[in-house]
């Protein structure tokens, strides 16, 4: 199947000497979790690019509405600019996760471009949160080993997703929402935005107008409706097997 806009491509690999090298290196370099194997009525739902002034407190209200739980992969330069929403995450039961410093594209990127965004933005969480994050996503989800390398170095595992609701869409909230939970089932991990990044220099697409809090709340009814829960990535993957990809894909 050709990979939606915007969301990983994972390749297949054939025959079994290929199966053993991607074997291999998914064991060298952790691979890059994109749920749990689970029967379980459980779901992770994920933010990236925030933390938002505005955006980040209304989806805040919206989980403690639904007695959700959620995952925010936050820029460490927005943390540094907004620590009370940081720590309001974490108060509220939340977890804060790591997406670089900066929103740069990480595949593209220098060596020490890659090194720095990453240490630069785990300890920008680290000293707003006073936690050290255990997980990562590479802004645009664009990957490539290099990028895996340098995380694993710093300790951190690499999360993907399993669904995308493809909000970067300039559309009604219906349509967004319908779309995220028709590519959702038990143990999936749901790729949302609490701010708008251009995915491209010159990005054609309208900036979107729904309201994300709408979203949220029409995704965690249908998340409800199907007698699933929404909990944070790593209380999905604690003693469940996750479902694991080696990224060969960049851009």
């Amino acid at each position: 199947m050709k990979p939606t806009p915007g969301s990983p491509a994972y390749a297949s690999l054939g025959g079994h000497g290929r199966r053993r090298a991607a074997k291999n290196l998914a064991n060298l370099i952790g691979g890059t979790v994109v749920g749990a194997r689970t029967a379980d009525p459980v779901v992770s739902v994920t933010f990236d690019d925030g933390p938002d002034p505005v955006v980040t407190p209304a989806l805040l209200e919206v989980l403690a509405r639904h007695e959700a739980h959620a995952t925010f992969f936050l820029l460490g330069q927005r943390a540094v600019q907004y620590p009370e929403i940081v720590e309001r995450i974490l108060e509220e039961g939340h977890e804060v996760a790591l997406h670089g410093d900066t929103h740069l594209r990480l595949s593209q990127a220098t060596l020490r471009q890659v090194w720095s965004g990453i240490r630069d933005g785990r300890a920008h969480l680290h000293a707003v949160s006073g936690t050290r994050p255990k997980i990562f996503r590479p802004p645009y989800g664009s990957m490539n080993l290099r990028v895996a390398a340098v995380a694993s170095a710093h300790r951190l595992r690499i999360v993907g997703w399993t669904a995308t609701a493809e909000d970067w869409l300039d559309e009604p909230a219906e349509t967004v929402a319908e779309r995220g939970l028709s590519r959702l089932d038990t143990g999936g991990v749901l790729l949302l935005h609490d701010r708008y990044e251009p995915r491209f220099s010159g990005d054609p697409h309208a900036v979107p107008s729904f309201d994300r809090a709408d979203l949220l709340d029409q995704l965690l009814s249908g998340i409800r409706q199907r007698g699933w829960r929404s909990v944070t990535t790593t209380e999905l993957l604690q003693r469940r097997r996750p479902r694991k990809v080696i990224l060969l894909w960049r851009w």
